[in-house]
């Protein structure tokens, strides 16, 4: 088994771009320690009977891992519970397996959402895995004054942020909302949460939450006057994540692991 991974890392490093390398790798390695791969399914999860159609899935299961018919499996959806299957039947088109047992995930205890600028590509792909392995539930994309890039692809986020929950173990799925305005975000969450933004020279440095707590990142350039004034405005209190000054993604995983603690 660990030959065949070493592999399957092996094509990665040379035909992918180097996040993707990192984050596929990532995902060998943690399973090579594990008995039982753990796949994200749409599928629902009831009874005794697993089925699925998901030929990308499949593929994963059939091809890449090789497993046949007696193999043990983890498949999840998202509703705070682990489904450890046995497979009875695999094809390239249709998998099914008997439900053996039930095992309840971690889930953060609270709400704990980011707020960040459009980064580059890269850069935001690895805000939403980090963030995801380190217990964030809510990504909220939003177009500021100085917003460079305001595009994202929202599959592939979503793509990426599923992978994370399959590597970290986490029972529950964050979700990835739609890019917005700086003031639609905060109409949209402002009852919600105990909220916070990072800038520079705030004289209080960011500590763990145990609340729901949302925390505004801005783009590289920082915020605008005009995006501080709302802010003061709204009594939003400014906090600091130290003393130098970050880029956006190492701001955003940096936020996460606070609010993670």
């Amino acid at each position: 088994m660990l030959a065949l991974l070493y592999q399957i890392h092996y094509k990665k490093s040379i035909h992918t771009k180097t996040n993707t390398y990192s984050r596929y790798s990532l995902f060998l390695i943690q399973f090579t320690d594990m008995k039982i791969h753990r796949f994200y399914t749409k599928e629902p999860l009831s009874g005794d009977i697993f089925t699925s159609v998901d030929k990308e899935t499949i593929h994963q299961i059939r091809t890449v891992f090789r497993m046949k018919n007696g193999s043990h499996i983890i498949v999840f959806n998202g509703n705070g519970t682990d489904y450890e299957v046995e497979i009875t039947d695999i094809t390239t088109k249709n998998m099914s397996g008997t439900i053996v047992k039930k095992i309840p995930t971690q889930a953060p205890s609270h709400k704990r959402a980011l707020v960040l600028a459009v980064l580059k590509k890269d850069n935001f792909e690895l805000v939403c895995q980090k963030a995801t392995e380190l217990g964030i539930t809510d990504i909220y994309p939003i177009i500021t004054d100085r917003t460079i890039k305001q595009q994202l692809n929202a599959d592939r986020l979503q793509k990426i942020i599923i992978e994370a929950v399959e590597q970290s173990g986490r029972g529950d799925i964050p979700t990835l909302h739609s890019t917005q305005t700086l003031v639609e975000v905060y109409q949209h969450t402002k009852d919600s949460y105990t909220s916070y933004v990072a800038d520079i020279g705030a004289p209080l440095p960011l500590r763990s939450h145990h609340e729901d707590t949302l925390v505004y990142i801005g783009p590289e350039g920082g915020w605008s006057d005009e995006e501080k004034l709302f802010f003061k405005e709204k009594d939003i209190v400014a906090i600091s994540l130290g003393q130098f000054v970050l880029r956006g993604e190492t701001a955003a995983i940096a936020t996460a692991t606070f609010l993670g603690q």
